[in-house]
Parts: C-alpha cells; structure tokens; sequence
C-alpha cells in the first residue's frame, strides 16, 4: 500500500515538473513572438514610409519621361501595344494621371494597322488595303478618344480607307482639320480631301497622299501657309494643286515624267527631292522645253527608266546639290559616254560642287 502511494506522489511530482517546463517554454516562446511582432512592425513602418524613386520625380519630370518613351513627333505611336501611350495608364494610378493630362502623348496617331503598314511599305503604289472589322472598330474607338485627349495640341495623322463607309473616323477628324500638322492619307478616291480642303488648313507642314483610284475630281490645296514638305504616290498631277513654290521637300512617286517637270519648274525652294518616274505616257512633241533651275537644291534621289533618265538630267540645272543618288542608266547617257564624263557633264552645267554620290541598280 505504501508503495503504491509512492508511486502515485513521484507521478505527480514529475507531471507537475513537465506541465512547470512546458509552462517556462512558452514563456519563453511568447516573449519571442513579441520581439518578432516588434521587429515585423518596424519593417512595415519601414516599407510603409519608403517611397520609390521614380514615385518621388516631379510630375513634370515623369511628363518629360513618357514623352521621349513615345517616337519622335511626328512619327505616330501605336494605338496599342507596349509601346503604346495607353501601356503607361497600367502602370499605376499616378502615371495613369500624369499621362491623362499630358496632350503630347495623343497628338501622333496611327490609324493604320500593322499588316497594313508592312504591305504598304513594300510596294512603289497603293493597292487595295481592305481594314478588318475589328482593326476598324478599334481605330474609330480609340482614335476618337485619342483626338479628345490631344486637347488643342496640332496633330499627326496617318490613316488609310478613311473613304471606307463603314470606317466613320473620318467624320470624327473633320472637325479638327484646323489642328492638323503632319497628315499621310492612303485613299481609294480623293474625296476625304476634298472634304478636309473645304476650309484652310493653317498649321498643315506636311502631307503625305497615296490613292488607289486616283482622283475623280481636281483637288486645290493653296490655303496652306506653313506646308513645306509632300509625297504624292500614284497622283496624276493635272487633278491636284498645291503651292509648290514654297516646298522645300518633295517626293514624287509613279508619275509621269511630264508631270514631274511641270511640278520641278513651279518649285523653285526644294531643297530635298525624291522622284520614281513611270514611262512616258507618249513621247514628247512641240518644243524643247526650257531648262528646270533649282537654284537651292542639296539632295536629289531619283529612280528612273534609261529612256527617261537622259532627258530628265539633261534638263536639269542645281548649282547648290550636294547630295546626288542615281540610277547606274545615268552613267550610260549620251551612247555609252562614260560615267566620269557624265558626271562632268552634269556637274559642269550646274556648277554644283558634289559632296557625296550613290550609284543604285534598278
């Protein structure tokens, strides 16, 4: 009996010892937690008050940022895409702000879809450029909204099928023609621009106009003070008229020769001239014409035909050219002359003084 008693006391004394130790172990344990708690708040109030960097640049610098993330005005940005302006208004609400009220994010606007651009940039002249009903829903949305967030700013337009009537954004730009400062229209028909032509175009620098059909009615562009610079591709020249004699660049692309030469003699300013002819609609009759002097002319690229290539430098005078790219036909003029003596010949009559020649192959 006694040894039972005995027993049960040491039982006892050591549940009681174990429940002592486990009772000083989560004392233990507790206070860790409280020192761990301490520390993890203080690393909250740490993270808590740390601002990043970028967060702590002045609006104005973040403005200035996102502009140059943009290509260079007037190139236009994609309407989406990573580099797109509206990747900028995902980031956070602070840069979604700053990029809402920044106009110069909006002003250059691309209402031409990818494949489009790849097909137009690898063909001399226009083509058919049908728009997807969901590359048309997408441009008319987000055109119109990016034409609203430009403010008052002058814009950049570049669009095709704008003649399309089941792509209304046209209606949408007209109201703001008077903004427009660099303008590339790719068009069935003229008459999208005749109707952008029915009021002056006072901020207008450069247009850019390919056309499919081409023009059914003549086009009069003249209220243009500031315009200098054009591409016309695929344009029968007669149908358009425009204030060449203060056009400092120009591009021509498939015209007819005769064309071209009644355009250079009206453009007396150019000071950058690119020309692809076409073959002559016939051959030329009456009298020879009078020389074309382009008395400020530094660069001349030109594409011909060997038959044309001859009568276009033989007529041609520009005393100030420094940069000339031709055809090898050039070099060929003249029943085999050599291309020193050609180039003598040509240099001679102008008088320039060439600082660099390109010779390409047709």
């Amino acid at each position: 009996m006694l040894d039972f008693m005995e027993e049960d006391r040491a039982f006892l004394a050591e549940t009681h010892a174990q429940i002592q130790a486990f009772t000083a172990q989560i004392s233990e344990l507790e206070d860790a937690i409280a020192h761990l708690r301490e520390a993890q708040q203080l690393a909250l109030d740490r993270l808590a008050s740390y601002k990043y960097p970028v967060l702590t640049l002045p609006d104005e610098m973040v403005c200035e940022i996102f502009i140059r993330f943009l290509p260079p005005y007037p190139d236009p940005s994609p309407l989406v895409g990573l580099l797109s302006p509206t990747t900028l208004t995902h980031v956070c609400r602070r840069w979604r702000e700053i990029a809402l009220a920044t106009p110069d994010l909006w002003k250059a606007i691309d209402l031409i879809p990818p494949d489009c651009l790849s097909q137009i940039s690898s063909t001399r002249s226009i083509s058919p450029i049908p728009l997807k009903s969901r590359h048309q829903t997408r441009a008319r949305t987000l055109g119109s909204l990016w034409i609203k967030r430009s403010g008052t700013h002058p814009l950049s337009i570049r669009a095709v099928d704008l003649d399309n009537p089941s792509f209304p954004i046209f209606s949408t730009l007209l109201p703001h023609r008077a903004r427009l400062e660099h303008l590339t229209l790719h068009l069935r028909s003229g008459l999208p621009l005749l109707k952008l032509t029915t009021d002056p175009l006072p901020r207008l620098r450069s247009l850019n106009l390919w056309f499919q059909n081409g023009l059914t009615r003549p086009v009069v562009l003249t209220d243009v003070p500031l315009l200098r610079a054009v591409v016309l591709g695929d344009v029968r020249v007669p149908s358009i008229v425009l204030p060449w004699a203060q056009l400092t660049s120009l591009t021509l692309r498939s015209v007819y020769p005769e064309h071209i030469m009644r355009i250079l003699r009206q453009s007396a300013n150019l000071i950058e001239c690119t020309l692809l002819f076409w073959a002559a609609e016939e051959p030329a009759r009456g009298d020879p014409e009078p020389d074309v002097v382009l008395p400020r002319l530094q660069t001349l690229v030109v594409e011909l035909e060997s038959e044309v290539v001859v009568e276009f430098f033989q007529h041609l005078v520009a005393p100030s050219l420094r940069h000339l790219e031709a055809p090898d036909a050039f070099f060929l003029w003249g029943g085999g002359t050599s291309s020193s003596q050609a180039l003598h010949t040509f240099i001679a009559k102008s008088g320039c003084k060439l600082h660099k020649l390109y010779i390409t192959e047709l």
